[in-house]
């Protein structure tokens, strides 16, 4: 599907492929993640039961549709997961994932390149103590910038590292102070590869940023809060987003809302502002937000919005912020489609601004696309029989690939569906 231009455009729903399923049959299969190059070729990644031990697979699909054969990324013998992928402007894919060493969980990473030849297996984390929870980020030129959680004895540390396209790792890099656990760390690379980092540290959220030759910046506090995301312009300038507690006397507990804040690339801090807010009185929830961010810094917001506590109705909404810091209306895709459920969002952005937004709608997955001028195009739906937990990449040019897990009747498999 191409998004270009203002306007959504009307050939969307014919212009979906047909699903593919992408994993062989006969174990389970979950847990994908997919990228996309300039071209709209797309690399997947998945974990898949080998009979003993969870693997670590990739497959690859050209923007003709050509599949490739599937590859075994992760050794046998033992338990691994959590993978993650990134993939440059020419095709080239570097995953990464968590493995059990025998003793302790380490974080791994390994290249494909645009022609489908692997590189080695190369272990990130230290050893002696547990690392889980990578993810990555990739230049234009192919340089990667990992990030995960590591035990020091105490807590839970943030910890970083470079890998140059050809393979070099640098040194591991602490971003995250001791003496409080600092977890759900994410990572946005810009196409120099100036990386911003964003973590959940007690009591809130902390970012830091990191130049393509491995200087950090100082740690800087954005907000109270948790589960935050980031995503970053081709300039380096940051957008994030998390969920806050409101704690206001006239809101019931648990009340949550969606927030977000600008960093520009010389580290100066928009201030806060709220996504969407339950009010007065309100119970609901804007939970599990992610955002998506656009070459010029114009960011579009997803998220779950729970009616109640009973989660009688939950919808995906969505929210433009442009580079300038003024917000859109909010719009609601689950009403639009007249669905009364919605969950697990997520969303990818083009070059123009045009994003396409993705979601668990109950007995499917559903796709839209929210134009740069907040146009919502024909909604395009695939039948599922299980939760499919969908995943998006969208290319400059704003060619699509979606991702999902599905059931074959005995087993879960992966599938895919893409654009022309």
């Amino acid at each position: 599907m191409l998004l270009v231009g203002g306007a959504a455009p009307t050939s969307a729903v014919a212009a979906w492929t047909a699903p593919v399923t992408l994993s062989a049959g006969g174990r389970q299969a979950n847990s994908a993640q997919v990228g996309i190059d300039a071209q709209g070729d797309a690399v997947f990644v998945w974990r898949r039961f080998d009979g003993t031990n969870w693997r670590i697979q990739a497959r690859a699909r050209s923007a003709a549709g050509t599949l490739s054969s599937i590859q075994n990324l992760s050794a046998p013998g033992q338990n691994a997961s959590h993978p993650q992928v990134a993939v440059d402007a020419d095709g080239d894919a570097v995953f990464t994932w968590e493995r059990f060493d025998g003793t302790k969980w380490r974080i791994q990473a390994r290249a494909r390149s645009a022609a489908g030849a692997l590189g080695p297996v190369q272990t990130l984390s230290a050893a002696g103590r547990h690392a889980t929870l990578p993810q990555l980020g990739v230049d234009s030129a192919g340089n990667a910038v990992f990030v995960w959680q590591r035990s020091d004895g105490t807590n839970w540390r943030v910890q970083a590292v470079g890998r140059s396209a050809t393979g070099a790792l640098g040194p591991v890099q602490t971003l995250s102070a001791a003496g409080q656990d600092a977890v759900r760390a994410q990572v946005a690379v810009d196409p120099a590869g100036r990386a911003v980092f964003t973590w959940e540290r007690y009591p809130g959220i902390q970012a830091r940023a990191r130049t393509a030759a491995g200087a950090l910046s100082g740690v800087q506090f954005l907000s109270n809060g948790y589960s935050p995301q980031v995503g970053v312009d081709a300039h380096g300038n940051a957008v994030f987003a998390w969920n806050r507690h409101v704690s206001s006397p006239s809101e019931p507990r648990g009340a949550t809302r969606v927030q977000a804040r600008a960093r520009s690339a010389g580290g100066a801090l928009s201030p806060i502002q709220t996504i969407i807010d339950p009010g007065p009185g309100g119970g609901g929830c804007g939970c599990n937000p992610q955002v998506a961010v656009d070459p010029t810094g114009d960011a579009v917001f997803s998220w779950e919005w729970i009616s109640d506590y009973l989660e009688s109705f939950y919808w995906v909404q969505v929210r433009a912020r442009s580079a300038s810091g003024t917000l859109s209306p909010i719009q609601s895709l689950t009403d639009e489609a007249g669905h009364e459920r919605g969950r697990d969002a997520q969303v990818g952005i083009d070059a123009a601004g045009n994003a396409l937004v993705t979601w668990d709608f109950g007995p499917g997955v559903a796709a839209q696309v929210r134009s740069a001028s907040g146009a919502l195009g024909p909604l395009q739906t695939f039948p599922v029989s299980a939760r499919p937990f969908p995943q998006v990449a969208v290319n400059g040019a704003g060619n699509a690939v979606i991702t999902w897990q599905n059931s074959n009747g005995t087993n879960s498999v992966v599938q895919a569906a893409a654009g022309p």
